[in-house]
């Protein structure tokens, strides 16, 4: 019997029950290398452990985990042929996810094993006791996701809050997280926020007015949003203050079923609206005129968007500034003759750009990279380069990764002489003193850090391991400029584009021309879980072009 090449996955949903002793990692890889040790002494060869495969703080509810999809990947590249968990719930709690996994393993002659349960399913009693466990799991996050959802939305029926951020006009305070409380300081910014929309009839004007008064957003912690937390208004926070029946003292249940098809939903799933436990600051009659404004504007906007000329940018998502880095995002200009297209930088309000190209014209980039496409294929020499330049590259990154695992495996080195030795003065530390306290949450942080570092280095172990040769990078760069030159000049627009994304992962535009990164599926496999690296030849992948009507 050939010996297995065994992948252990591990997983806890949350980091409070990873510091538990029965759910922690350490806990699940020692009960996964116990188990392979006594197999291999029942049966000798069995298997070997080739790889942990870890996911910290991740639900079992869908495959969306990063350690879970590398794991499949190295299961159909061949690097494992078998999977073991220390129990069924730890893979999957998904019956649907679960069929497709044991679709996976059938398709790639691979297997799969619980030590929990220990399921043949090899014959059809197993493959039963093995769907019913999954159900029953699948049943257990279900019902409990239910049982949270009908006391938050019991909460909301009483017109209490379920967490989220404060709004303008209204703060929170510690002892009543679950309500407004009216911010006096706040309440005319809010009424004159009103006033302004119907007076001026419009966002934009809106925005403008507030901004003359003085009047900004409420700054929220932890947003992505630049623009709010440098006090400046967008079309998105202006509209959902004006459309927030909060200001009117009514709470919103299920708001985003509100356009939802109610006869599909539950009762606990529907939406409406009820009293909240606050009080309104701007008359209903306000309020009201307000909500018919904003529907009118969008009915005109609809309109008008439904009557304009579609204009696609081929190259937008993939053309970025050399000097900035910013994406440089389409842009349509209207002259007294035609209509100008343009790549411009993508902008914020405040920003300034000082790049020494503001903006080119669409045509000049889509142009250009058209006869580029349709030139290299009849450069047979062309592929031949980007191939040893993909050679060199590599080598470098194969380099840099063992350096880099030899770093890791030292401090990880010193971590566990760390962790022995925490262990030594806490076990003749009095039980319940400081000392052993002290040493306790040394060995919890210690432990962490050893989670981390085995996690890194079991990234950078696969990326040393994926060693392809240069004739399939090639081969598969070739085949990618194929299927992209392929009737290029008889694709459309939105063909284009979606072509150009098979073949390069990003142009970058300087004052000297563009240089193309190209990308293969290959380099990723080079890459392994790591950032994918990307290739461009100086000068010969570079398109240069005529500056003389795109500079400022």
């Amino acid at each position: 019997m050939q010996q297995l090449k065994i992948g252990g996955y591990v997983r806890v949903s949350t980091e409070e029950q990873a510091s538990l002793v029965d759910g922690s990692l350490d806990n699940q890889k020692y009960r996964v290398n116990a188990f392979v040790d006594l197999k291999n002494v029942q049966e000798p060869n069995w298997g070997k452990v080739v790889d942990f495969y870890v996911d910290d703080g991740y639900s079992a509810k869908d495959t969306r985990r990063p350690a879970f999809q590398r794991m499949m990947s190295d299961l159909k590249r061949g690097k494992i042929n078998h999977i073991l968990v220390a129990d069924l719930s730890r893979l999957s709690r998904s019956i649907s996810d679960f069929c497709g996994i044991l679709e996976v393993l059938k398709e790639h002659e691979a297997s799969f094993l619980s030590i929990k349960e220990q399921f043949d399913t090899s014959t059809p009693a197993g493959k039963m006791m093995l769907y019913n466990m999954i159900n029953l799991a699948q049943f257990e996050r279900e019902q409990t996701a239910e049982r949270v959802a009908l006391g938050c939305h019991s909460r909301a029926m009483r017109g209490l809050l379920n967490g989220g951020h404060e709004i303008l006009g209204y703060s929170k305070i510690p002892e009543r997280k679950n309500t407004y409380v009216v911010n006096e300081d706040e309440v005319e910014m809010v009424r004159t926020v009103f006033e302004k929309f119907l007076e001026l009839g419009s966002l934009n004007r809106t925005i403008a007015a507030l901004e003359e008064l003085g009047i900004g957003p409420k700054i929220k912690r932890n947003r992505k949003e630049r623009l709010i937390e440098r006090g400046f208004w967008t079309h998105q926070t202006l509209g959902s203050l004006l459309r927030n029946p909060a200001y009117i003292g009514m709470r919103e249940v299920n708001r985003k079923n509100k356009d939802a098809e109610s006869r599909l939903l539950k009762p606990h799933q529907k939406y409406q609206l009820v009293k909240a436990t606050w009080n309104g600051i701007v008359s209903k009659d306000v309020f009201d005129a307000v909500q018919v404004l904003l529907d009118e504007n969008k009915l005109k906007e609809r309109r008008r968007l439904s009557g304009a000329e579609r204009r696609v940018f081929s190259a937008s998502g993939i053309v970025r500034c050399a000097e900035c880095g910013r994406v440089l995002v389409g842009q349509s200009a209207h002259g007294q003759v035609s209509v100008h297209r343009y790549y411009v930088h993508g902008y914020s309000k405040g920003d300034v750009i000082t790049c020494s190209v503001k903006r080119i014209r669409a045509e000049e980039i889509e142009d250009a990279l058209s006869q580029h496409i349709s030139k290299i294929l009849h450069e047979g020499k062309y592929l031949d380069t980007v191939a040893g330049k993909i050679a060199a590259q590599a080598k470098e990154f194969e380099s840099s990764a063992k350096g880099e695992k030899k770093r890791l495996q030292k401090e990880l080195h010193e971590v566990e002489k760390e962790m022995e030795a925490a262990f030594k003065f806490q076990m003749k530390a009095e039980q319940g003193s400081e000392s052993a306290k002290f040493f306790y949450e040394k060995i919890e942080s210690l432990g962490k850090r050893k989670i981390s570092l085995e996690k890194s280095i079991s990234e950078v172990s696969d990326s040393e391991s994926n060693v392809i040769s240069l004739s399939e990078v090639r081969r598969d760069l070739e085949g990618r400029v194929h299927a992209v030159s392929k009737g290029w000049t008889k694709l459309s627009a939105i063909q284009q584009k979606r072509a150009l994304r098979r073949l390069i992962q990003q142009l970058l535009v300087g004052p000297n021309g563009i240089d193309i990164y190209y990308y293969s599926s290959a380099l990723l496999v080079i890459a392994g879980g790591l950032e994918p690296p990307t290739y461009c030849l100086e000068g010969n992948c570079s398109i240069q072009l005529s500056y003389a009507t795109i500079l400022e």
